[in-house]
């Protein structure tokens, strides 16, 4: 078997990151992570954010600074996250 590209590298590492925040359930994310100072809610966000950089890093596209201090991320906003 040849080894994967780095395109589907990352596309593999995406299904990954998508997977872990799917089975994260909204009622769980006041909960902690291995990282005591991070909550669920917290990574996801996180990862949120990472996301959305990267899309705008490969689309050479600048991103919204507010993104840094977003909590949530705009893209999370519609869910209910509990201790918001």
């Amino acid at each position: 078997m040849l080894p994967a590209t780095k395109v589907e590298q990352l596309a593999q590492s995406i299904d990954l990151v998508v997977d872990a925040v799917r089975g994260a359930p909204v009622d769980q994310y006041h909960h902690p992570t291995p990282c005591s100072a991070w909550t669920v809610k917290d990574l996801v966000n996180h990862i949120a954010m990472m996301l959305l950089m990267t899309r705008d890093a490969g689309t050479r596209t600048a991103s919204d600074p507010g993104l840094l201090t977003a909590s949530p991320v705009p893209q999370l906003i519609g869910m209910t996250l509990p201790n918001s």
